[in-house]
């Protein structure tokens, strides 16, 4: 590798106040240049804030892969069968829906102020009741919209389908795999891991995780995920342009 583009790129990353505190580039599964900024280390634990929705989905492709989880059309309330339907458009809201962040729930995110559900959530003493008694105001599916209450609802949903919340089911199957043995991660006030954030990974342990994409979600000799969850999204091809026949 050219030494010289690597040493422009943290020079540009130390000149450009976005406050990075490490480096990592891996090439062919090797570490190849590392830095860390005081008082980060190779051994602190770093806050992965919004990356921890991204190991979420990533356990819902574990959890498909091993049959927990039926398919990604699986619809939502049938994890949770005493939770009554608020409306037609939340009986058709699917896992992939919540993945796809376009689950279509009425929430207001930003800015983080007194109107923010998303702070509302954190004080709330039940967290996946307060995103189910939410209308699910847009048909699922029809509109992109980040919000915490989409990830945290497929949190809940790995409790359910596996019996363990998602910190732990991440320490019985994908930290286990990669070798991720020092990791933090709280829980709501029912025990369900939080979705959207809190997750402390180091980051040679969070580059672990960017190698399992970058192998198609094949780790050594394992498929841990489906292939097609961890492929990069494919550009839909262009259809060719037809002119039209002049009627006879």
């Amino acid at each position: 590798m050219d030494s010289a583009a690597l040493a422009n790129l943290y020079e540009y990353l130390a000149t450009t106040g976005f406050n990075t505190d490490s480096v990592l580039v891996i090439r062919h599964g090797r570490i190849v240049s590392e830095t860390y900024v005081a008082p980060f280390s190779v051994k602190l634990r770093h806050d992965q804030r919004s990356v921890t929705k991204s190991v979420v989905a990533t356990l819902i492709g574990m959890a498909l892969q091993e049959g927990k989880i039926a398919s990604l059309d699986q619809k939502v309330l049938s994890f949770f069968p005493n939770q009554a339907s608020n409306g037609p458009h939340q009986e058709v809201l699917a896992v992939r829906h919540l993945l796809d962040m376009a689950s279509g729930i009425q929430w207001q995110e930003h800015p983080y102020n007194e109107k923010s559900d998303a702070l509302k959530l954190w004080k709330s003493q039940d967290w996946v009741k307060f995103i189910l008694d939410r209308q699910v105001s847009v048909a699922p599916g029809q509109k992109f919209q980040y919000i915490a209450a989409a990830p945290h609802l497929l949190s809940a949903i790995l409790t359910r389908s596996t019996g363990v919340n998602a910190a732990e089911y991440a320490r019985q199957s994908l930290f286990k795999t990669l070798g991720i043995d020092d990791f933090a991660w709280s829980a709501d006030p029912q025990g369900h891991t939080v979705g959207e954030s809190s997750l402390r990974l180091k980051p040679r342990d969070m580059a672990k995780i960017g190698l399992l994409y970058a192998r198609q979600g094949r780790w050594e000799d394992r498929q841990v995920l489906p292939p097609k969850a961890a492929a990069a999204p494919k550009a839909p091809a262009k259809k060719p342009v037809r002119r039209a026949k002049k009627a006879a």
